[in-house]
């Protein structure tokens, strides 16, 4: 589904340099364009996020990813990985905007 769905993280933040280190783009696919209410570690309320769309990510995103998660929440890597399988990986829909690509299928 997430062909089509991509969300760019706004640039100049924090976040932004954390999706270039990982992904070496502001651009990554979601697996929705409709963000969803989630409860994440550091805030007291649900947060409007995107799902990652994991499919599209190489062996090379993904290992990147589950290191740098593992060194920003200080938890094993393994423990990321499972993490990742179990549950995904939000994007802060405040963080970015999203694109929406062939949106004649869409509306």
């Amino acid at each position: 589904m997430g062909k089509d769905f991509i969300v760019s993280i706004k640039p100049g933040t924090d976040r932004a340099n954390d999706f270039l280190k990982v992904f070496g783009s502001l651009d990554v696919r979601v697996e929705s364009f409709i963000p969803f209410l989630a409860e994440l570690p550091g805030f007291d309320e649900p947060q409007k996020v995107y799902l990652l769309d994991l499919k599209w990510l190489t062996n090379l995103e993904r290992r990147r990813l589950c290191l740098h998660l593992a060194g920003k929440f200080n938890i094993p890597v393994e423990e990321v990985e499972s993490e990742i399988d179990d549950v995904g990986v939000p994007i802060l829909d405040q963080d970015c905007y999203l694109i929406l690509e062939n949106p004649q299928r869409w509306v």
